[in-house]
């Protein structure tokens, strides 16, 4: 099954998440939308948050790209992709890599904290670091 026309082409521009509201939009209904995950022809990303289940591979680099989208289309906050999650997507080998978590830093000076699956960590930004 594939996605309607209105909805692909958000899919597309999200790296192929899309939000509850994008696939009501699009025409589904919760019932539907629950089928779909419950069939497992949709996998939700994050609350609120989906992708068609064939997106999801055994690559790390993918679902880490698939999850920071994911991330970006639930939160309003500043980030970068940091840590073991930056060494996946950069293809670096690591000796023990942790992906259960997806890292990120924003800047702030906080403390760090871990989310809904997000280690957020707090630090400064520079514009040629990022």
């Amino acid at each position: 099954m594939s996605l309607p026309p209105s909805l692909a082409v958000h899919a597309a521009a999200q790296g192929g998440a899309f939000t509850t509201a994008q696939a009501l939009s699009a025409g589904y209904d919760e019932r539907e939308i629950s089928a779909l995950l419950r069939t497992r022809r949709w996998t939700r990303l994050r609350r609120g948050v989906f992708a068609e289940s064939t997106l999801i591979s055994d690559d790390d680099a993918k679902l880490a790209r698939l999850a920071l989208r994911a991330l970006e289309l639930r939160t309003t906050r500043r980030f970068v992709a940091s840590h073991e999650t930056a060494a996946v997507l950069h293809n670096l080998t690591l000796l023990r890599p942790d992906t259960d978590l997806i890292h990120v830093t924003r800047p702030s000076r906080g403390g760090g904290r871990v989310e809904a699956g997000v280690r957020w960590h707090s630090g400064a930004l520079p514009g040629d670091h990022v």
